[in-house]
């Protein structure tokens, strides 16, 4: 505030008092005016209207000193007045310093009411009783949409306030007239385009109550109703996360996990729709993906292919940063990877998109959570905030499934090996035992000193040689094992006729097909050549007629051959036998594994041929596989090698 401002106020009040007293003079001229202070009341009251109490007590001593000086007698002097002069003087000059504090609280009083009214912090309207809106600020007018010149041609607050408000505002209007003075209490408002926005409002009676009118104050509260609500989302959303940690933390099964992070997930963005695409690995270590939908039902997507390394998709399962798009089609890597160049034909719409990434603790990416919407715009960053925060959630709860089903698929594992332990040491104690207990019989009968019919001395010797001959199999195959886990298993390779050797042994297995009554039928045809270990290559073709000859029963065919497929010799043994149930197919070529339990054998072996020819096979860089069809059906081996050309047989005969 300038200086000339601050004194403006004392120079209106000087200016009020000399126009009081030239008033007087010029009464005094015309009518004998004798009252002295009549007009200086005006003066004073101008003043304190105008300066406040300041100039009112200015304009009150100076027109004291004027009256005091010029109109009581004695004139022209301050001293020499009646006691009754006096007193009208003192008088006076209180009613004026009361007049001056009663103006000057009149115009603080104003003033403040005019900032209030002028401010744009809130909302006044001035009204009559019947609702009819006679002022209100530029703030109100504002906040409503209206102009001043609507208010002029005549408004009423019962078109500015929403239809279903109306009551909660007459009442408010019966306790101003009443009680004359209304709290404040939340209602809606209506702009000039009808929009409805929340306001707090409150109001009092100008006059006595009964009197008709009164003032109000509006705030728009839109911001601050904006604002709770936010926080009630914000507090719903922590509870709903907190909740969710809580019933992860409690989860193993994994497609139970993934799809209540899914819904959740889905819930907590306003997505039309969600999936949660993750990686899955078998036991035997097959990797594939699966999928949990959110919003629409399995059938929805079951037509469509699996996400693949295209340009949106591929960065997600890489474990890129997080993708948010309000436009997914607008997005410059959209459309460009084939077949479909976007979405396939039928998709569900999406126009937002929102994918993040889900990582474990090790780095390694676990899948993805992708959200759509068909329309624009729907996620905010604080969804994606959201989505990180439960993504990381799901990696931990996810590694923790996965940890545990570990556990427990080693636990088994562990369970089954300490079971197939004892089964094996049950079975070889029973192959060991057998024979011994024949050898030593016949032993005992030989030095028991009885003469022996001579007919029985071949059976004896016989039956002597066969329990020796298992015997030195069974700990062969013993050795052979400590040598395969061991790795000091050692092949001699050189050029060798597949056939040939399939031949000797085919001759080592005849006589025992011919004794059981096990027709055999051989087709080798062709002289393929094979880099191998003649011995064992013969081993392995024996292990596998042998088998073929056991399990066939009496009347049964086994059929042997040889061909060459795409520069590969194959060995093919089908039986017409009992077969391989389908359940124990895949733990055939397992060693100590049998289909028969200890208790139901019908057949003797240790389990471990089948271990040792695929072993065997395997260091020959072959491969061996079985067939069948279940109880009843027979069994099929394939030994598959490959063949050595001219040049590879010389190198591989140099070598040796």
């Amino acid at each position: 505030m300038t200086l000339l401002s601050r004194l403006a106020p004392y120079a209106v009040a000087l200016l009020a008092v000399a126009i009081a007293v030239a008033l007087k003079v010029l009464l005094d001229a015309l009518m004998a005016f004798e009252s002295p202070f009549l007009l200086s009341f005006g003066a004073i009251m101008v003043a304190g209207w105008y300066g406040g109490f300041g100039p009112g007590i200015l304009a009150t001593i100076v027109t004291a000193i004027v009256a005091d000086f010029f109109f009581l007698r004695p004139h022209h002097s301050f001293f020499g007045h009646t006691l009754e002069q006096n007193v009208r003087l003192l008088l006076f000059v209180l009613e004026g310093v009361l007049t001056s504090y009663l103006c000057g609280r009149l115009r603080s009083a104003q003033t403040r009411l005019g900032r209030v009214v002028d401010s744009d912090m809130i909302g006044i309207l001035f009204w009559r009783d019947g609702g009819q809106i006679t002022d209100a600020n530029d703030a109100f007018l504002r906040m409503l949409g209206r102009t001043r010149a609507e208010l002029q041609q005549g408004l009423s607050w019962r078109d500015l306030i929403a239809p279903d408000r109306v009551q909660l505002n007459v009442r408010a209007l019966e306790e101003i007239r009443t009680a004359g003075v209304c709290p404040p209490f939340e209602s809606e408002a209506l702009r000039r385009d009808g929009a409805r926005f929340p306001i707090m409002c409150a109001g009092a009676s100008l006059e006595q109550p009964h009197a008709g009118r009164g003032v109000s104050w509006v705030v728009d509260i839109s911001d601050r109703k904006q604002v709770e609500s936010q926080l009630r989302e914000s507090v719903d959303v922590i509870e709903t996360v907190n909740r969710i940690g809580q019933r992860l933390a409690a989860e193993l099964d994994l497609s139970t996990l993934v799809q209540t992070v899914t819904d959740a997930a889905t819930q907590l963005t306003r997505a039309r729709f969600g999936a949660f695409f993750y990686n899955v690995t078998t036991d035997v270590g097959e990797s594939y993906m699966l999928y949990a939908l959110s919003g629409v039902p399995r059938e929805a997507f079951a037509k469509f292919p699996m996400p693949r390394n295209t340009a949106l998709f591929g960065p997600t399962f890489r474990g890129a940063a997080p993708i948010r798009l309000g436009d997914v089609k607008q997005d410059a890597r959209y459309g460009r990877s084939e077949p479909h160049h976007g979405m396939p034909p039928g998709h569900l719409p999406v126009t937002s998109y929102l994918a993040v990434p889900v990582v474990s603790r090790s780095g390694k990416v676990l899948g993805g959570l992708f959200f759509g919407h068909p329309e624009a715009d729907v996620f905010t960053e604080r969804d994606e905030r959201i989505v990180v925060g439960l993504a990381a959630q799901a990696a931990v709860t996810i590694d923790n499934a996965r940890l545990y089903d570990s556990e427990r698929n080693a636990r088994a594992a562990a369970e089954a090996a300490s079971r197939t332990k004892d089964e094996f040491l049950s079975v070889l104690s029973h192959e060991l035992r057998t024979p011994l207990a024949s050898m030593l019989s016949w032993l005992r009968v030989l030095r028991s000193g009885k003469a022996v019919p001579a007919p029985r001395v071949p059976q004896a010797l016989e039956s002597m040689e066969r329990s020796t001959r298992l015997q030195a199999k069974l700990v062969e195959d013993l050795l052979d094992v400590s040598r395969i886990v061991t790795g000091r298993l050692r092949l001699d390779l050189r050029p060798v006729s597949f056939a040939t050797v399939v031949r000797a042994a085919l001759d080592t297995v005849a006589p025992a097909a011919e004794a059981k009554g096990v027709r055999i039928e051989a087709q080798l045809a062709g002289d393929s050549l094979v880099a191998g270990d003649a011995d064992r290559l013969q081993q392995v073709a024996w292990n596998l007629l042998s088998n073929a000859v056991k399990f066939t029963p009496r009347g049964g065919q086994v059929h042997v051959a040889i061909d060459v497929v795409t520069q590969h010799a194959r060995l093919l043994i089908r039986d017409t036998g009992r077969g391989i149930p389908r359940d124990f197919l895949p733990s055939v070529f397992e060693r100590f594994k049998q289909a028969d339990t200890p208790a139901s054998r019908t057949e003797g072996g240790l389990g471990l041929g089948l271990a040792i020819v695929r072993h065997l096979v395997e260091l020959h860089g072959g491969i061996v596989s079985v067939e069948s069809g279940g109880e009843g059906t027979g069994a099929t081996f394939v030994v598959t090698l490959p063949v050595l050309t001219r040049t590879a047989a010389l190198r591989v005969e140099a070598a040796s």
